[in-house]
């Protein structure tokens, strides 16, 4: 059997430190009371059985499949009439090979192991792997064991004739060992294993050549009444295991084939009738039968669904008897179907709820309600432009705010005197959208405020929140639109801050970590506030117990950023709580410009900041996201870092930063172009320049509903079809920790030869 990297380090370090303690007391003599026992280990052979070495054939027959020992797999052992206190213990196993179903030698992992009582013989119960038994009970002879509900197939190879391999999830596959009346003379206890938990094994096949179908994962249903996954105890005393699942285990198993950067993703590219054989292990029950109410189901990365009932299927024994401890081949499945593509309305309902935030691609629109970057504005409401633009699959915004004025001055020369500007409690925040008749100044040329009739900050909030489902997640991100009025005594940062408490839909980025993943933040949508001015300068202004991020990036840049390499920011996302600013432990590559140079050089404009060229922001943009490609093609990759890319704007020609008539939309396609060629360059099995997956991150865009843009939104939010999590060896099983991973059921279908679409 192989154990996960994570295991497999942690035992390793624990046996080594362990084994060269010195112990502080002379060990007692062999055979007297308080010797520690000494343990060997064997695999038995059984003809069929769980295991992990290629199929033994025999006429063609799957005969058996080999188990083998792995240095640090772990092993619980308990004996009622050993020394009480000491007669339950940990160990792992060393092995000098890599193919032997002998353990070479069993060493304890804690201070001490098993010791011998006062009889002469002793009981011995082992179960295998440990770290899956919660609880022992009545001196060893009662242990309360977990059957994961999420297992996790790694993909080991894939060859040329179309075979995927899939290495079963270690943490399933239970094996217990039965010693009884060893004698106390010295000798090892030799711990025969045997299979305790139930195997099912069935192969899937790919749509045919040049076809493309993600799977995400495979869910086995038993009726309602049959636990198959969960706790369950395991009960010695008759020197028999006798199996009883407890009332809270599920009757389903889901299986998730784990992404590796050298063999891709299961049935992602199918360069021919690709197959896998997929193992789910379920709990050792007898009389367990398979009838119509059983059915496998499985879900493509774009959220399609297709359902086959088992009604009918005998095993390999020509049964329909699940027989403990031993390996069961169903009937092959039908072929998939090919997936096609995501619903933009629903894409983000079918991103899989173990994923990191870190992970997840999200198109969106910048400069959301300015009617300048976006369409229709001007004949539209906020509300039902956010509804557009969601509609197209944008689940990330970006609102340039601006105050407004309550009453608009009754002549244009109201506010040329600063000492008539407006005050704080004659503004209320509103947002940027760009056009002079919708604009006051205070003063003559002064900062800009809108129009009395400019819909608040409030509103376009509750319009993006409305839109948000149960099933899914947004990001709106905050600046303050260049030359705009700030009122004494007043900030803009504070007001969105108040405005975002009294909205339930919005999240509080308080409770955000970098293992933070989907399934923590549905139904919510999570506000970053970009701040201009570095965030240890504005301590004393950022508002307590904010439920908002804050983060250094300004509208305003400098030309510093765009030298030696072209540096992208990188900033720690803050939050604020108690009156104390602190680091979420997120950090944000990120990069924007709202204006842009329309020549061969960059520009510093008189009131705006610095202008990049095109190049530039290209540059800017392909250093972060070759830092994606190289962090998530690795095996232990950080997610502690989002992505943030606001390719919007528009371009200017001098330092009075006019804008170039019309920039606003080839600007957007050049940057729409350069992102989606990124984006299209990625290939599950990579060659001739192609790269593998990795996350984009937030994308903010001009022309959200434009048929373009559309198209190149769906190619971003499409990478959450393919690119699957990533193999985590540190990762915790949300499953197990209490996050829902989604149900995709819809109810009871005619399964028949065929796949049965239920969505």
């Amino acid at each position: 059997m192989k154990m996960k990297i994570r295991d497999i380090i942690m035992l390793l370090v624990v046996c080594a430190v362990s084994s060269c303690q010195d112990p502080t007391t002379p060990e007692p003599k062999k055979g007297e009371p308080g010797g520690e026992v000494q343990f060997g280990a064997s695999l038995q052979t059984i003809a069929t059985r769980t295991s992990y070495g290629d199929a033994v054939t025999e006429s063609g027959v799957e005969t058996c499949f080999p188990i083998y020992w792995v240095n640090g797999d772990s092993i619980t052992i308990a004996s009622p009439q050993c020394a009480s206190g000491r007669n339950v213990g940990k160990y792992c196993a060393t092995v000098s090979g890599t193919q032997q179903n002998y353990a070479d030698a069993l060493t304890r992992t804690g201070d001490v192991g098993v010791q011998w009582g006062q009889t002469t013989t002793a009981d011995f119960y082992a179960v295998y792997p440990s770290q899956r038994v919660y609880d022992v009970q009545d001196d060893g002879v009662r242990m309360k064991l977990h059957m994961p509900r999420t297992q996790y197939l790694e993909i080991t190879s894939w060859t040329d004739g179309g075979e995927q391999k899939l290495q079963p999830d270690p943490d399933g596959c239970f094996l217990y060992a039965v010693t009884e009346d060893a004698p106390n003379d010295g000798s090892e206890v030799n711990l025969r294993f045997h299979p305790l938990s139930t195997a099912i094994r069935f192969r899937l096949t790919g749509p045919g050549v040049n076809e493309s179908v993600g799977v995400g994962k495979v869910i086995l249903h038993a009726p309602t009444d049959v636990k198959i996954a969960g706790d369950f105890w395991v009960d010695f005393s008759t020197g028999t295991p006798t199996v009883e699942a407890a009332s809270t285990a599920s009757n389903e198993v889901t299986m998730v084939s784990s992404y590796t950067a050298s063999h891709g993703y299961l049935f992602y590219e199918t360069y021919g009738n690709e197959w896998a054989d997929l193992t789910a292990f379920i709990i050792p029950q007898e009389n367990l039968t398979i009838n119509e109410n059983w059915y496998i189901e499985v879900v493509l990365n774009n959220g399609a669904t297709f359902r086959k009932s088992l009604a009918g299927a005998a095993t390999s024994d020509g049964s329909n008897v699940l027989k403990p401890g031993m390996l069961h081949r169903l009937p092959a499945m039908p072929a998939l179907k090919e997936a096609g593509e995501w619903d933009p309305e629903n894409w983000m309902e079918n991103v899989q709820r173990s994923v990191y935030l870190s992970e997840i691609s999200i198109p969106g629109s910048w400069n959301s309600l300015n009617q300048q970057f976006q369409n229709d504005v001007a004949s539209l409401s906020g509300a039902e432009v956010i509804a557009a633009q969601y509609a197209a699959g944008a689940r990330a915004f970006h609102i340039d705010t601006r105050w407004r004025s309550n009453n608009d001055p009754s002549t244009s020369d109201t506010y040329l005197l600063e000492s008539n500007y407006p005050t704080a409690s004659e503004v209320t925040l509103s947002f940027a959208n760009g056009k002079d008749n919708a604009t006051n100044n205070a003063g003559v040329n002064g900062p800009r405020l809108m129009k009395s009739s400019s819909e608040t900050f409030e509103s376009v909030l509750s319009a993006v929140t409305s839109c948000v489902k149960s099933e899914e997640y947004m990001m709106l991100v905050c600046t303050f639109a260049h030359d705009s009025y700030e009122p004494d005594g007043s900030s803009w940062i504070k007001a969105i801050s108040e405005i975002c408490s009294a909205n339930s839909l919005v999240g509080d980025a308080r409770t955000l970590s970098p293992n933070s993943v989907v399934g923590d933040v549905l139904g919510k949508v999570f506000v970053i506030v970009a701040t201009e001015d570095p965030l240890a300068d504005l301590q004393s202004q950022l508002p307590t117990n904010s439920k908002c991020f804050f983060s250094n990036m300004p509208l305003t840049l400098s030309s510093a950023q765009y030298a030696d390499g072209f540096t992208y920011n990188t900033d720690e996302l803050y939050v604020r709580s108690a009156g104390t600013t602190l680091s979420t432990g997120l950090t944000s590559n990120n990069h924007h410009a709202q204006i842009t140079s329309n020549t061969s050089s960059g520009i510093s404009t008189s009131s705006r900041g610095y202008a990049p060229t095109v190049a530039q922001r290209t540059t800017m943009g392909d250093n972060i996201l070759d830092w994606s490609q190289t962090n998530y093609n690795t095996n232990r990759y950080e997610h502690n870092s989002w992505i943030y890319l606001g390719l919007g704007g528009y371009q200017v020609s001098n330092e009075d930063a006019d804008a170039v008539s019309g920039s606003y939309t080839s600007l957007g396609q050049t940057l729409h172009t350069w992102i989606d060629n990124r984006v299209t360059n990625m290939k599950a099995r990579p060659k001739d320049g192609e790269t593998g997956f990795y996350p984009v991150g937030l994308v903010l865009m001009n022309f959200f509903t434009n048929d373009d843009t559309k198209a190149v939104a769906a190619n971003i939010l499409n990478l959450n079809n393919r690119y699957v999590k990533a193999y985590d060896p540190y990762y915790v099983d949300p499953n197990e920790q209490g996050v829902d991973l989604g149900d995709y059921s819809s109810g009871m279908s005619e399964g028949g030869d065929a796949w049965t679409i239920v969505k």
